[in-house]
């Protein structure tokens, strides 16, 4: 397979000999000073071979001298196929350079992504980068990417920790930032741990602070289930911010309302969009629909990067928006449809719990319906109430 490819890169020339000669040319080729392939004997009896470019003046030689006629040699290859364009070399050149650009592209970083900051913007990551010598055309060759990171952390004292990723021309950055350079802040918030909801107790996970309430004990909302402040037996005060998860048996409702005359959102088919090409940080509209924007729309953002020979990254985006317009209209609904969709509602309200038991009604109005869920369930009712700032 490698052969064939690399014969049809370099283009070879298939002779083909005289009636009844297959025999004697196996035997001479067995012996010839030049490379020959794929040997092969016609039904005729003609025999025919292929050789490179370069031996094909040294192939006929020895055909010539041992009598055997060459009746035709034809041209096969990616050279065939350049043949008609041999006067055209504005257009050869072309190619070659095309070529040997996406080659060369591959070793220059044309993208930059970053990810994990939350402070600092994508902005501020590359420029700073680019003073560690990664930005978009560095050489990738001439990049050692761990030492790079390191050096990127110990000169930016916002970063707590970097790493520098590579895939083909595209370049990831991962950094942790630090919360203020150098200084780790302690929590100094005082805090204690209420009910949201009354309920019965089932566990109770301390993170710190001191349990008020044991397991089973019934509770009221807004009850104090784990005190931030604690009296040691010296009468000292140890303040700090409580953290608990508290899980109770708790009964509680929710309620979901539809009317039987609403208005729907109905897409009108009209779409108007626009295309704009984005090379690195320059961009240029290539197309955009004629007219107005309609006044209520949704705006759909695509951005596709475009790829030579569906592998090779450009440094190219096409951007696409699309604005699909809608109306309103009022939708009339019957009682039994009402009915179905507030209880829809409720159900996926209630997705999220872990239900005991649950009693559903449905009270039909003149103009809707109202579902009311009465449930039992295990929830978290740990609820921070916080106190004062510990000076």
């Amino acid at each position: 397979m490698i052969f064939r490819l690399l014969a049809f890169l370099l283009g070879y020339y298939r002779i083909e000999t005289a009636e009844s000669s297959s025999a004697r040319v196996a035997d001479l080729l067995s012996s010839c000073p030049f490379g020959y392939f794929d040997l092969r004997a016609g039904s005729s009896g003609r025999a025919s071979f292929s050789v490179f470019i370069p031996t094909l003046k040294k192939a006929r030689s020895v055909l010539m001298s041992a009598g055997i006629k060459a009746e035709s040699a034809e041209l096969r290859g990616l050279a065939a196929r350049l043949v008609p364009y041999r006067k055209r070399f504005g257009l050869l050149a072309g190619l070659f350079i095309c070529v040997g650009l996406c080659i060369l592209s591959e070793k220059f970083v044309w993208q930059i992504d970053v990810t994990g900051n939350e402070k600092l913007t994508d902005a501020q990551v590359i420029e700073m980068l680019k003073r560690e010598g990664v930005f978009e055309g560095a050489y990738i060759g001439g990049i050692d990417f761990v030492g790079t990171a390191n050096r990127f952390v110990m000169n930016n004292r916002e970063l707590a920790w970097a790493a520098l990723n590579v895939s083909g021309n595209k370049v990831e950055c991962v950094v942790s930032e630090q919360k203020e350079p150098g200084v780790v802040e302690e929590d100094t918030r005082v805090s204690n741990i209420v009910a949201s909801k009354a309920g019965s107790v089932k566990s109770i996970e301390l993170i710190s602070g001191v349990s008020m309430v044991e397991e089973g004990q019934t509770v009221s909302k807004g009850q104090l289930l784990v005190s931030g402040v604690n009296l040691l037996r010296n009468g000292k005060y140890i303040y700090q911010p409580a953290g608990a998860v508290v899980y109770a048996e708790v009964l509680s409702e929710v309620s979901a309302e539809c009317p039987l005359s609403e208005l729907e959102k109905v897409y009108t088919g009209r779409v108007y969009r626009e295309k704009t090409l984005v090379f690195f940080t320059k961009a240029k509209k290539i197309f955009k629909d004629s007219g107005n924007l309609p006044s209520d729309c949704d705006r759909i953002e695509k951005k596709e990067r475009i790829m030579l020979f569906g592998r090779i990254a450009l440094p190219l985006w096409i951007t696409t928006v699309e604005y699909h317009e809608f109306e309103y209209e009022e939708k009339t609904l019957t009682v039994d449809e009402a009915i179905k969709k507030a209880e829809s509602m409720v159900m996926r309200s209630l997705a999220d719990k872990e239900l005991i038991s649950r009693q559903l009604t449905v009270t039909c109005k003149d103009d809707g319906v109202v579902a009311v869920c009465l449930y039992r369930a295990i929830e978290n009712i740990a609820e921070e109430l916080y106190l004062f700032e510990e000076k």
